[in-house]
């Protein structure tokens, strides 16, 4: 049949074809290697590749951290404790004495509204701490011995004083600095520089303990440019392993009145530096500290300089206030002149100063200072005498 030979033919052509395809793809060359830097691509993605460091960023503060223990630092702690109950607050200090006596069942400064915002008192203690003093009040010889008074019992459960500063910082998310400048006196009894040593091993103090990220507040009286300073510092002794965001966040208080300005604050200021490494957590972080009780729109953020000016102007001009009032006293007490009369004209229902000029020198001091640096030679005397009047006089009382 012719049929046959046909097919046979169309197999033998079919196994030829299938042969040579097989024969083109088993001699085919392989492709060239890619190699970078010594190393192919396949030998890199095999290599375990080094993880880069995460720098988890938080807008939720959990534990806060206070690095002085003054009435300032103290004060700032229990006030945004109290508003805060969910948050930790540790205050810290290498002074000893300043940590016991914060620990201790007495009130260490005499500022009002502090008693009743650190302690707890209720019917029971009361009764207890009267029976207490009739027995000291008892014969001595009848006690079996020295019954010490029952501790009194803390209001705020958030808050806790201690000397261990690194175990405080490394805890908290959040640090406060709130300490120390004092001012550098001359031989002549001149102050002409502020001290930054405490201010320099509270950071150092960050850089060691601190490992992924954290946000610096800086919050007590300061300098203008402390906020790029302490940021550059961290920068250059911390590990690589973390990363900060520096704020400033000035107070406005003044003693007789600090529990209440920091409660009706007419406004709350944030300053922050513009830079690519910045971030709008560290803000909105700081931000809900005080939106537990304070409403939005008196927070107001700005650029970190004009913050920290506008704190060291407002008692400036407090010290310029008191420098003008000790003048007019002087002027009254050359002449006829009453000064109380004076003041009263003046709308001044009290002595101006009393309490408020070992405050505002170290702000003067600022000024001083940094118009000196800038050129501003007229600038500086005016301030240099300013603080001169406001040191050298004594607060003028209305009999």
């Amino acid at each position: 049949m012719p049929l046959i030979p046909f097919l046979l033919i169309l197999t033998g052509i079919t196994l030829f074809l299938s042969r040579r395809r097989y024969t083109a793809v088993g001699a085919r060359v392989a492709p060239p290697r890619v190699v970078v830097k010594g190393n192919t691509f396949s030998e890199i993605a095999e290599k375990p590749q080094p993880k880069a460091v995460e720098s988890r960023k938080t807008d939720n503060v959990r534990s806060a951290c206070v690095i002085g223990a003054g009435p300032s630092g103290v004060l700032t702690a229990l006030v945004l404790a109290g508003q805060n109950p969910h948050v930790q607050f540790h205050v810290v200090d290498s002074n000893e004495r300043r940590i016991a006596a914060w620990n201790s069942d007495r009130v260490p400064i005499g500022e009002p509204g502090v008693e009743e915002l650190l302690f707890k008192e209720d019917a029971v203690l009361v009764d207890s701490i009267k029976s207490h003093r009739k027995l000291q009040q008892t014969d001595q010889e009848a006690l079996p011995g020295h019954f010490p008074p029952p501790p009194r019992p803390r209001k705020l459960l958030n808050v806790n004083f201690s000397t261990n500063i690194l175990g405080g910082i490394a805890a908290a998310d959040m640090v406060f600095l709130s300490v120390d400048i004092p001012a550098i006196t001359s031989t002549e009894g001149q102050q002409h520089d502020l001290d930054l040593s405490n201010l320099d091993t509270a950071i150092r103090a960050i850089a060691q303990v601190s490992r992924g990220y954290k946000i610096v507040v800086q919050r007590g009286a300061a300098p203008c440019g402390t906020v790029p300073y302490i940021k550059k510092m961290l920068k250059e002794t911390a590990s690589p392993s973390a990363s900060f965001d520096v704020l400033a966040n000035p107070e406005f208080i003044f003693p007789g009145t600090m529990i209440h300005n920091l409660l009706y604050p007419p406004c709350v200021i944030i300053g922050h530096v513009f830079s690519e490494d910045s971030s709008p957590e560290a803000l909105i972080a700081l931000k809900r500290l005080y939106t537990s009780w304070i409403p939005e729109d008196r927070i107001v953020t700005m650029d970190a300089w004009s913050a920290e000016l506008g704190k060291i102007a407002t008692h400036a001009l407090l010290a310029q206030q008191i420098s003008a009032i000790h003048s007019l006293g002087l002027i009254c007490k050359s002449t006829k002149a009453d000064f109380n009369h004076v003041t009263r004209i003046l709308g001044m229902t009290q002595p101006v100063g009393l309490g408020l000029g070992a405050s505002t020198p170290m702000e003067v001091l600022c000024l001083e200072n940094m118009a000196k640096e800038i050129g501003m030679q007229d600038v500086s005397e005016y301030w240099g005498r300013v603080l001169g009047m406001n040191g050298s006089q004594q607060v003028i009382q209305k009999s």
